[in-house]
């Protein structure tokens, strides 16, 4: 497929990329669009309101002030369709054309990797040199975390001078609280958006109302100055003489303006203006042709015409006229009417529709109006035809919703799309829900072969997402001789569940083997959804076996376009991106990691693979606890905690407290992180030790453990254990494993004044970890690794100590960076000697570095201590400054070791 898609539809939607039409009698609102403008330093402008509280005209009219200003801006209107990624991403694109006209982004590209796509959409705005303002109209319609994450990081990284400026009927989820404490929100509550008595007046004379003195007074407070309730107030107005008793009675609630459309608008209206109404309100985008369709007539031109001419609620979508659209409560009234008061109609009109955009290969719009009339059986059928595309499309969560509202006996008739749902329940709700479904479906008939092929790859998936692998291998390589031989991907995507679980027993000559049966089966087609997966699975198997290097880049190839359908996002690519994240986080490239993380994390869900949940939320909570943000790093394990019990998946949940201990360790709650390793102790931990799983190839509890013992002085018990499992993790090949037990025996020998033996070990250690970058193994350790690279780099120079390998010096620059650790800290310390800070600390500085070491925010320690948040910031600077780190975590655990904190 090429970019023609895009073109398309360009075509389709413009109402999408357009701001509407000015009406001839709205009021300019010339004191917001001051505010509004004169805020720079807001990056997102909020302006929100129930429906008909003017958003949009606001928006446009400052979209025209903008462009008298030579000011850039673009244009999105998002509904409830948008909540498909691809669509969103796709009309994102679009809009932003006109700011970065080289932004080559194809919607195969959303559809297969959606969150490359995001993050090149930041990165692309982030760096545009001029100014622009990116108006995005009706927010309220979209509600998927992963796009909600989108436009946040946008507004984030907006450059200067640039604002998002939003319309929604509700407060969106995008981190309001954060951008409001940073002096980066602006607020147009719907206060604001109503009229005041002056424009309230304004507006009547502009309509040439006869309504004046108290019978004015009386409309702004019947109204409260709500735009649409005076649009709907003045169309009655226009026809009465005297106004005063009718407003007396006007009432802005919801019944009243229901009764009123009713009365005063569709029962004044003439019998074929009304029938119109009526019969196009089933759709959301009003076009000639679609209206004659399924009016069976050819008067729609005409009749369309003269709604526009009567201001009846008709909002045109393009400056052509060639769309448009009824206003959001009036046509809510108007579907409401005809499926009460003419339901055969109703459903006869959205059978007429999907065959309109059946007959325009539109299969989603089609499917849907058919679900809509009523026809189970058409609706079904079209469903089936569509259903293994939309599949190998991962389109799950569209398939969910179609598939959840049918009631389950309409489903026996149709095999396909049992299983069909079946799968898409395990990627929207998680595997174990699809297993229940599975057993609940035991009657499937299984004579189709399509049915019978889609089936077989189901359970081993299902098997191996709830960490069964062994199960899930046995299981595996029973069906694949079962399979088709024409059944592709069913096949792929049975293969790529063998790979896993080769990978998972360590067996990565047999998992390749599968992996290239997979692409066998694919054939050049390198585009697909379980193609994907195999490129993804090599850079699994390369981070495995401790090439970094190698794993990041092809990892950041696959995050690259792919010429798939367009549709959502699927697992593959958030599974690729973690993988990176892991990989960039390994080279000390945090802020690359988080990208990709914020990027991906919505995607790791129900359907996610365990070591996918927990290595995205644990890395994310490393990175959070390097910025000294203490609380959201525990919040995030706790969230991973959540998910794993929720899941059913034990792995995932003594991950979660295994991870909250090292967080604790780190901060120096030496009892608090004693309990959560017991609360982490299982029996489970032998057999993950033994497995090759990516998120506890090295946090395992067994080092977990040392690790605590090493900091509780505990170093000589702790030392034959170290030594024993480097030497498995040696005889195992397992890299990684090995490079963290030689960095913690460095440690443990240290503390025990073994300086020469601890300086071999860190040696080799060092050796090891430089070909391939590896920092954060050593710089999650803490200081004290510092103060031994530090001894380590004064002993080669002086040439006591022989490297293991060659070592540059930029490498152990990096790690005592990565650690936070300045030269002027460090001093001539040795490990576990150190004097204390060139310049001492005061008794207030001492005061805050204790509640710190609490894990309190900077707004508990203000509230502690009673004083601004501003001069516990202060506070905090100087203590790094005396102390010559750049965190909080690192100033606290300096401190410890100074004799400062206890």
């Amino acid at each position: 497929m090429t970019s023609s898609i895009l073109l398309l539809d360009r075509h389709r939607m413009p109402q999408k990329l357009s701001s509407p039409l000015p009406s001839p009698h709205e009021v300019l609102r010339n004191d917001l669009c001051d505010q509004i403008l004169a805020a720079g330093g807001a990056k997102l402008v909020l302006i929100r309101g129930g429906a008909g509280f003017g958003k949009t005209t606001l928006m446009r009219q400052l979209r025209q002030r903008c462009e008298s200003q030579a000011l850039a801006s673009v244009w999105l209107t998002l509904d409830s369709a948008d909540n498909d990624i691809g669509r969103f991403l796709g009309g994102l694109a679009l809009a932003l054309t006109p700011l970065i006209p080289d932004l080559s982004i194809d919607a195969v590209d959303v559809a297969h990797d959606s969150g490359r796509v995001m993050l090149e959409l930041v990165d692309r705005l982030a760096r545009l040199s001029e100014p622009f303002i990116l108006f995005l109209d009706d927010v309220e319609a979209v509600h998927i975390s992963s796009i909600l994450a989108l436009i946040q990081q946008i507004i984030v990284a907006l450059p200067l001078g640039s604002q998002v400026i939003a319309g929604s009927r509700s407060n969106p989820e995008l981190g309001l609280g954060r951008l409001r404490a940073r002096g980066w929100l602006l607020e147009i509550g719907p206060g604001e958006l109503c009229f005041t008595l002056e424009e309230t007046g304004k507006y009547v004379r502009e309509r040439r109302l006869a309504v004046h003195g108290d019978d004015l007074h009386l409309l702004h407070a019947r109204t409260e100055g709500w735009p649409v309730a005076l649009w709907l107030a003045s169309l009655a107005l226009d026809k009465r003489g005297a106004p005063g008793n009718f407003i007396a009675g006007f009432s802005g609630n919801h019944t009243a303006l229901a009764e009123y459309l009713t009365e005063d608008v569709l029962d004044r209206q003439a019998p074929e203006i009304r029938q119109f109404l009526l019969d196009t309100s089933i759709l959301d985008t009003l076009t000639v042709p679609l209206c004659d369709h399924i009016r069976s007539s050819s008067d729609s031109r005409a009749l369309l015409a003269r709604l526009e001419r009567g201001n009846l609620f008709l909002i045109p979508l393009d400056d052509e006229g060639a769309s448009s659209r009824y206003h959001a409560l009036f046509v809510q009234f108007l579907r409401s009417r005809l499926e009460r008061d003419h339901p055969e109609a109703f459903r006869s009109l959205h059978r007429r529709a999907s065959d309109y955009f059946l007959t325009q290969q539109r299969h989603v719009l089609a499917i849907n109006h058919a679900l809509k009339s009523g026809d189970r059986e058409y609706a079904l059928r079209l469903l089936s035809a569509h259903a293994e595309k939309l599949l190998s499309n991962a389109r799950m969560r569209l398939l969910a919703q179609w598939l959840g509202e049918i009631p389950k006996e309409d489903l026996l008739p149709y095999p396909q799309l049992r299983i069909t749902h079946v799968w898409v329940v395990n990627f929207t709700r998680g595997p174990r829900a699809a297993l229940a479904l599975l057993d609940d479906n035991g009657d499937l008939d299984m004579s189709d072969s399509e049915t019978r092929a889609l089936s077989l790859p189901v359970r081993p998936m299902l098997l191996s997402l709830c960490d069964q692998n062994e199960e899930a291998r046995s299981l595996g390589l029973e069906n694949l001789k079962k399979m088709p031989p024409d059944a592709r991907f069913p096949r792929s995507m049975l293969n790529v569940t063998l790979a896993i679980a080769c990978i998972v027993a360590g067996q990565f000559a047999e998992a390749r083997r599968h992996v290239d049966a997979t692409r066998s089966t694919e054939g050049n087609a390198q585009d697909g959804f379980a193609f994907a997966l195999t490129e993804a699975l090599e850079g699994l198997m390369d981070l495995l076996r401790g090439d970094v290097l190698q794993a990041s880049q092809r990892l950041r190839s696959l995050i690259q376009p792919r010429t798939i359908d367009p549709g959502e996002p699927n697992k593959v690519n958030a599974m690729a991106g973690i993988l990176l994240a892991e990989a960039l986080y390994e080279l000390n490239d945090c802020a690359g990691a988080e990208r990709l993380l914020n990027a991906y994390l919505p995607f790791v869900g129900g359907g996610a693979m365990p070591d996918q949940l927990i290595g995205s939320y644990t890395l994310l909570s490393r990175i959070h606890a390097l910025r000294g943000d203490s609380e959201r790093a525990m919040q995030l394990l706790s969230e991973l905690e959540f998910a794993g019990h929720r899941l059913e998946l034990r792995r995932v949940v003594l991950s979660a407290r295994l991870e909250r201990a090292r967080c604790l360790l780190g901060q120096g709650k030496m009892e608090a992180a004693k309990d959560e390793l017991e609360a982490a102790e299982d029996p489970l931990w032998r057999e993950i030790a033994s497995r090759s799983l990516i998120a506890n190839d090295v946090e395992i509890h067994a080092i977990g453990r040392l690790r605590w013992m090493l900091r509780s002085g505990q170093s000589e018990q702790a030392l034959p254990m170290l030594t024993e499992l480097a030497r498995q993790a040696a005889h195992d090949h397992r890299f990684r494993r090995l490079l963290k037990l030689k960095v913690l025996t460095a440690e443990a020998l240290s503390r025990l004044r073994e300086g020469r033996l601890a300086m071999r070990h860190l040696s080799e250690a060092l050796a090891m970890a430089a070909p391939e970058g590896c920092v954060r193994v050593f710089a999650d350790e803490g200081v004290v690794i510092a103060g031994m690279i530090r001894e380590w780099r004064q002993g080669r120079a002086a040439g006591v100590i022989d490297p293991a390998g060659p070592i540059s010096d930029s490498f152990s620059n990096r790690l005592l960076e990565a650690v936070g650790v300045t030269d002027s800290a460090l001093g001539n310390e040795t490990a576990g000697r150190i004097q204390g800070p060139a310049e001492p600390l005061t008794r207030k500085e001492v005061e805050v570095l204790v509640l710190t070491a609490e894990g309190l925010s900077n707004r508990a320690l203000a509230e502690r201590l009673f004083i601004s948040e501003a001069t516990i910031r202060t506070h905090l600077r100087n203590i790094n400054s005396k102390l010559g780190v750049n965190n909080r975590v690192h100033a606290i655990a300096l401190a410890r070791r100074y004799g400062i904190l206890t």
